[in-house]
C-alpha cells in the first residue's frame, strides 16, 4: 500500500511518487482508511502532488534562474546570452566603443608590459570595431594594416579595469572609444562599406528535433546548449549591431509557446510570446537531426521561422545543412551549426543595412506632432542617423510638420532603419507619412 517511515513521507500506490505529509495527524488518519479508499483517493490526489512537484522542480526557471543543462552550470558569458531585461538600442557612441578586452602582456619590466598591453588593446578593439561595422569581404578593401600609431589617432579615450601587474607582467580589462567621424572617413576613403544600423536584440528560440524526439524548454536540449555557447563565445553576438539573446524559458514562455506551437507557429502565438519581451523580434531555430540508415551519415538541418512586429515579411537566414559520419559526436555537429547560424545572422544584418555611397535620395515626409518640442526631438533623432544626410523643414504648425530628408541608399533601407527606432514610414495616396510605433509593454 504505502509507508510512512522516519520523515512522514507517503508513497502513492501505482505512481512511484513520494512526497512529505503535512502532519502526523494526516498520516495516522490515512493509515485508518481501507485499501479501496486509499486507491481512490490516491488517484485523485496524486495529480495534485505531481503538479506541486513539477512547480518545485521548475521554480528556478519560473523565477528567471536558468536550469543548468547536461550537468554543467552556465558561465558568466553564457548567462549574458539570455535576456535579462530591456536593452536600449546602441547609440552612435556605444557603436564606436569596444568593451571587455582582456589583455595579458609580459615584458622586461612592468612599465613596458603596460605599454604593450595598451597598444594591443587598441589593435584588438580596432579589429573588433571593423567586424562590428563591416563584412569581411568589405574590410579586405583596406589597402594595408594600420600601425599602432595610426590606430591611436582614431582613439578618443580608453578605460582600464581589473588592473594587475608584477615585475614583468601586466593584466587588465580595457574599454576603447573611437572617433566616429575619423573611422567613417577612413572607411569611406578606402571604399569600405559599413553599417551603423543598431537594433534591439533578436530572440532565438532553439527547438530540437532529434530522430523524432522534440525538445524546446527542457534543460537537456543539446541544440539550446550549442546556441548558448555560440553566442557567449562571439563578442559580436553579444555586443554587435543586432545582439542575439535567448528567452528565459520561464512559465510565461512555456504557456505562450509549446512544442506543437513551435513546430507550426502562427502569428498570434508568436505575438504573445514576443509580448513577454516588450515586442522583440523572434526567431524559432529548429534543428532537425536524422540518421541515414543506408549511408550511416548523420544529417542536421537548421530551419528558421521569424516573427517581427516592426517589419512585414521579416527576412532571415536560409536553411543550414550539415552532414557528418555517424561516429561523430552529435554535440560537435550542433556546435558547428550554432556557430554558423550566429555568424550568418550577423553577416546578413550588416549586408542588409550597410550604406552604399552612391546617389543620394530625397523624400518629403509629413508628420503629425503634438508640440514644438516633439518636432525638435524627432528632428534630432533623424539627424542622428548617419544614413540621413540632411533634414529641412518645409512647413510647421501646432499639429503638423512637413520636411525634406536626404539619405543614402534606397527608400526600403530608410524604412528599415527607421523601423528599428520604432518609426513607421508609409506611403498613402502618393504622400509619405512618418509616425511613431508605440512599443509593446513587457509582461
Amino acid at each position: 500500500m504505502f509507508s510512512c517511515p522516519g520523515k512522514h513521507d507517503v508513497t502513492f500506490p501505482g505512481h512511484g511518487i513520494r512526497c512529505y505529509s503535512s502532519s502526523i495527524f494526516f498520516v495516522s488518519f490515512w493509515d485508518d482508511l481501507s485499501s479501496v479508499t486509499v486507491r481512490v483517493i490516491s488517484r485523485l490526489i496524486a495529480p495534485v502532488y505531481i503538479c506541486i512537484i513539477t512547480q518545485i522542480i521548475f521554480a528556478g526557471v519560473a523565477s528567471g534562474q536558468l536550469l543548468p543543462a547536461q550537468g554543467r552550470a552556465l558561465s558568466d558569458a553564457e548567462q549574458r546570452a539570455f535576456f535579462s531585461g530591456p536593452e536600449a538600442i546602441a547609440s552612435t557612441a556605444a557603436i564606436y566603443t569596444i568593451t571587455d578586452i582582456a589583455i595579458d602582456e609580459r615584458a622586461d619590466n612592468a612599465a613596458d608590459a603596460r605599454q604593450r598591453a595598451i597598444s594591443r588593446a587598441r589593435q584588438t578593439a580596432f579589429a573588433r570595431l571593423l567586424r562590428r561595422l563591416s563584412l569581411d569581404e568589405d574590410i579586405a578593401n583596406l589597402p594595408y594594416d594600420l600601425t599602432d600609431r595610426e590606430i591611436a589617432q582614431l582613439v578618443t579615450g580608453f578605460e582600464v579595469a581589473n588592473e594587475k601587474s608584477s615585475v614583468t607582467r601586466y593584466l587588465a580589462d580595457f574599454t576603447v572609444r573611437f572617433d566616429p567621424d575619423a573611422i567613417r572617413a577612413l572607411l569611406r576613403r578606402n571604399k569600405v562599406r559599413f553599417s551603423e544600423t543598431a537594433a534591439a536584440p533578436l530572440l532565438i528560440v532553439p527547438f530540437a528535433d532529434i530522430d523524432g524526439t522534440r525538445m524546446l524548454w527542457e534543460p537537456g536540449n543539446p541544440w539550446m546548449r550549442a546556441v548558448i555557447s555560440a553566442i557567449a563565445e562571439e563578442p559580436m553576438a553579444l555586443h554587435g549591431l543586432r545582439p542575439l539573446r535567448l528567452p528565459r524559458g520561464d512559465t510565461a514562455d512555456q504557456m505562450a509557446l509549446d512544442i506543437e506551437e513551435a513546430l507550426r507557429p502562427d502569428a498570434a502565438r508568436l505575438a504573445e510570446f514576443s509580448g513577454n519581451y516588450g515586442g522583440l523580434d523572434v526567431l524559432i531555430a529548429r534543428a532537425v537531426l536524422a540518421r541515414d540508415p543506408v549511408s550511416g551519415e548523420t544529417r542536421l538541418q537548421i530551419v528558421t521561422q521569424p516573427y517581427s512586429q516592426r517589419e512585414n515579411g521579416m527576412q532571415i537566414v536560409g536553411a543550414i545543412e550539415l552532414v557528418a559520419p555517424q561516429t561523430q559526436d552529435i554535440s560537435l555537429l550542433f556546435d558547428r551549426a550554432a556557430r554558423q547560424l550566429v555568424d550568418q545572422l550577423q553577416q546578413d544584418w550588416k549586408r542588409r543595412t550597410r550604406i552604399e555611397f552612391g546617389e543620394l535620395g530625397r523624400i518629403t515626409l509629413n508628420v503629425r506632432t503634438q508640440s514644438l518640442a516633439q518636432w525638435y526631438a524627432l528632428r534630432r533623432e533623424l539627424e542622428s542617423i548617419y544614413r540621413v544626410r540632411e533634414v529641412k523643414l518645409l512647413a510647421l504648425s501646432v499639429q503638423f510638420a512637413q520636411m525634406s530628408v536626404q539619405y543614402h541608399g534606397d527608400i526600403a533601407q530608410l524604412q528599415f532603419e527607421l523601423a528599428q527606432r520604432d518609426l513607421n514610414l508609409q506611403q498613402y495616396d502618393n504622400y509619405w507619412y512618418l509616425s511613431r510605433r508605440e512599443p509593446q509593454p513587457q509582461q
